[in-house]
Order: structure tokens, then sequence, then C-alpha cells
């Protein structure tokens, strides 16, 4: 417990160091209500990590596999806290819909009910900085944990390049911190500057490069039948969605120029090769139906952007008012499976689904030929064993998520479709599929009930519920 505290410490801090500029922004915009109350969350929120860091001197031991799966579900849960005061003390919120707010940004889901143009400039980079907090503590965790223990069947082959250990075989948290802050800051800085060069407005750029790195749905603008009303930003924002939902390890080899390394890593291949295939079958659409709003060129780019926005989970619908171009299915099936490992993407994530067609074929091979040799075969690799029941394992656990949340929905007076929509997107922390599924006039807010399941649906997918069922019943997954 004492290494526990030491880390939620760390994390306290930090959240009190980013509150710095939410209050900078209110301070600069006259709204002196969020200016104090940040200044005060800020010094509170100091206090504590300090008296916690203080009381847990020189008491940091390295943590076993147990410890480890606890102090993540600590993290996440004591994040959301830390999250929530703000919404209730500036916005006004009652506990339920601050704790939906908290939570909706701390995952990345973007799905928020205040106006943008009720909400303060202070309160928009507020949300923008806790998703890509994020987003920062989700790459932590695949790293230091889904990676390091193949939670899941996670690939841990090159975590080397980002995982940094000590000679005693204990990895270096701070040395691990690096190695993950420095690209992800360096990329959202990077993304704000090809912004501000395509003539977006300086604020929002670093508001929308905040929460496209984090794969992050909220986008407090307001541009009628498009996103930016700006190709070539959107155009940026397609690359940097990919980007967000792409591996940071394979984000290192390719910056370190060890390409064949680079090579090696299919699962980004397969899923570039996924994007580019469902983006020409929305393209192919567009053709055989020609839309009635837009020009061709438009109406593609509307398209390739939600493709893009659906498979990385961002989940912001380039025009809301025209829908997306795509069958109800494919976008709910296209969300469930998310982007890559070791990115801030939610969703079963790609490796997972490669894996299992992998292991299906093999086995309908040895079905069809049963004295064929079968090359990566799962039945003369013990590891490969392991993973492949990890990957199934993962499957079976997202499957029942999904249907208990579904189920949960129904009882609350949703239909099957709004149902299945909030559950995939909860699950998958795809903003626009809640949207759609809640399907409310704006302003409106869900009941108390319903903020809770998305909520604690959103939460534990997060979390992942693999990592959950290990910490409570100390089983190896």
């Amino acid at each position: 417990m004492p290494s526990i505290a030491a880390l939620v410490s760390a994390l306290i801090a930090f959240f009190a160091i980013m509150l710095v500029f939410p209050a900078i922004v209110a301070l600069a915009t006259n709204d002196m209500l969020a200016f104090s109350s940040f200044v005060s969350l800020a010094l509170v929120y100091s206090f504590f990590a300090l008296i916690l860091r203080l009381a847990m001197a020189f008491r940091f031991k390295r943590m076993d596999r147990f410890n480890l799966f606890l102090a993540t579900i600590i993290l996440w849960f004591i994040f959301v806290i830390l999250a929530m005061p703000a919404f209730i003390v500036i916005e006004e919120l009652d506990f339920s819909e601050a704790m939906f707010e908290a939570v909706s940004a701390s995952v990345t889901l973007g799905v928020s009910f205040q106006l943008v143009e009720k909400t303060s400039l202070a309160m928009e980079l507020y949300r923008s900085l806790v998703a890509w907090q994020g987003g920062l503590l989700t790459l932590l965790f695949a790293v230091y944990i889904m990676g390091r223990y193949q939670v899941g069947g996670t690939p841990n082959s090159q975590l080397q390049y980002i995982l940094h250990a000590s000679q005693n075989g204990s990895p270096k948290i701070l040395k691990t911190f690096l190695e993950v802050f420095v690209p992800y800051i360096a990329l959202t800085m990077v993304f704000a500057a090809i912004l501000v060069i395509t003539r977006v407005d300086p604020v929002d750029a670093v508001m929308i490069s905040l929460n496209i790195l984090s794969t992050n749905g909220y986008l407090p603008i307001e541009t009628g039948a498009s996103v930016l009303n700006n190709v070539w930003a959107e155009i940026a924002m397609i690359i940097f969605m990919i980007v967000g939902a792409t591996s940071i390890i394979w984000h290192r080899t390719i910056f370190i120029r060890k390409w064949n390394i680079s090579k090696n890593q299919t699962e980004a291949s397969v899923f570039l090769s996924f994007i580019v295939a469902i983006s020409v079958f929305a393209i192919i659409g567009t053709l055989a139906l020609p839309p009635e709003h837009f020009t061709f060129g438009k109406a593609i780019l509307n398209n390739v952007f939600d493709v893009v926005s659906i498979m990385t989970t961002t989940g912001i619908t380039h025009d809301a008012r025209y829908g997306i171009a795509l069958p109800i299915g494919l976008i709910l099936a296209l969300s469930m499976v998310g982007g890559c490992s070791f990115s801030t993407s939610g969703g079963f994530k790609i490796f997972r689904l490669s894996s299992m067609v992998r292991h299906s074929i093999n086995d309908i091979n040895r079905l069809v030929y049963p004295h064929m040799v079968i090359p990566q075969s799962t039945e003369l690799d013990v590891q490969g064993q392991k993973i492949s029941r990890a990957v199934w394992s993962a499957l079976f656990i997202s499957v029942i998520t999904i249907m208990f949340a579904t189920l949960l929905f129904s009882v609350n007076d949703f239909d099957l479709s709004s149902s299945l929509s909030l559950a995939v997107g909860s699950f998958s922390s795809t903003g626009n599929l809640v949207s759609m599924g809640l399907d409310l006039e704006r302003g409106a807010v869900p009941s108390n009930m319903a903020l809770g399941i998305l909520s604690f649906v959103a939460i534990i997918s997060r979390i992942e519920l693999l990592v959950l069922l290990a910490a409570l019943s100390q089983l190896k997954w």
C-alpha cells in the first residue's frame, strides 16, 4: 500500500499542475469564479499530494502483479474523483452529472450535456486537459501493465523501447513515464502548430490537439455544416486521429529509424489497411448515392473523416445533421474493434482481432489437414497457447460487458437499437455512438440512472475487466 499511495500522490500532484492552465485562461477572460476555483483546487490537491508523499517517504518498493493491478484501479477512480469538483463548483452540476462529465473526459468518451455557448473557455480547456491526461494515463497503463503482463494477449515483443528496467528487473517508473510523456506532448504541440498554420484559431487549435491526440470526442466548436469549415485542418485531424489510435511503440521505432522493427509490427499495417478498405467502401457508397447537400469532394472528405473517427474511437461526427454514411451495424462493429495496442483508443483492439482470425484459420486447417504442420500454430507453442487463451478470454469478457450494458439500458426505457449503441459507445469510448443512442434535444440531460450506467460501463471498460477481475481474485490472466 505505501507504494500505491506514492503513485496516488504523483497523480494528484500532476493533476494540480495541470489546473494552472485553465486558471490562467479564467483570469485572462475575467472568469473569477473559475479562476478562484481552479487555484483553490490546485492548492488543496498539492497539499494532499505533499502530505501523502511525506508520509510515504522512502517506502516505495517494487510491486507484484496483484498490487500493480490494484494500483491501476485505484488510480483511475482517484483520477475521476479529482476531476469532479470543478464541474460541481463552477458549472453547478449535481453529483450524477458531475460524475458523468468527469468520467466522460477521463476515459476520452467526450460526451458533454453542457451547451457550448454556455460553457466558459476555461471549462472547455479543463475538459480537454482532463481528456489529455486520461489519454496519458491510458498509455502508461498500457505500457506498464497491459504489455508488461500481456493482459488480454497484449503483445510485448518491442516493449523495451518504452519500458525501462533497472538491474534487478523492476521497471523504472519515472523513466518510463518520460518515454511516454515526451512524445505525447510533442505530438500534441506539433498538431496544434499544424492547425495554426492551416489558419485555425490558436485557442481552438490547442483544444482540438488535446482532444484528438487522446482520441476524445469533445469538440467545443460549432461551425454549422462542418467540423472546422477548413479542408486542410480536417485532413490534419484525420491524420492525427490515426496517430492517436496507433501504437506509441510503433511511433518510437519509426522515430529512431528502426525500419525493420517497425515493419514487423503488423498490427499498425493491418489497422491502416483496415481504415483504407472501409474508407474505399464509404467512397463507393458516396459515388453510388450522390450527396444532396455537398459536392462529391466534400462528401468524400466527410465520409472518410467519419470512418476514421469511428475506427479510432474518437467519435466526432463530421456533420451531425446528415449522420454517418455507413450502415449502423458496421459502425457498431468498427467502434467495438477500436484501434491499436499502446494507444489512447478504446475498444477490443485490432491485435486481438488479428490474433483471433489467425487462430481460427489454423484451427480450420487442422480440421481439414489433421497431420499438417502449421507454422505459428499455438498447438506447438506454450506461450502462444497462453496468449490465445488470453485473447479469447478478452473477447468473452467484452461481449459479456456489452450484453450486460445493453440489458441495463433496455430496462431503463431505451429501445434495443439505442441500448446497443449506448453499450458499444460507452464500452469503446466512442462519443457519437452515445449521443446517437440518447437522441436528446440540445441541452437536455438523461436520467441519473442512465448517467450512472454510462459512467460505470465507460470506466470499467477503460480499466479493462480482465485487470479488475485479476485484482479482485488475484488470478493471473
